[in-house]
């Protein structure tokens, strides 16, 4: 026997899988933006990177110095 659902369960039900979306919709963002950044180094080449490793190095220091970072 199949018993129908009440109005306030149909509208749980739909509060619950907007909730599992917006869930799996973060996760999804997340995933992508953590590959973001590998993807663009893989695409630079050593000089480039290893010049922006140095450029990153000056500029921590800077904030250092201004009590903004402390590495």
């Amino acid at each position: 026997m199949t018993r129908a659902i009440t109005p306030s369960q149909a509208a749980q039900l739909a509060e619950a899988d907007a909730a599992r979306q917006t869930v799996i919709g973060s996760l999804a963002n997340e995933a992508a933006n953590a590959s973001a950044f590998s993807d663009y180094q893989q695409d630079k080449p050593a000089n480039t990177l290893r010049r922006q490793a140095g450029d990153l190095a000056v500029f921590a220091r800077y904030l250092s110095v201004l009590h903004f970072y402390t590495a």
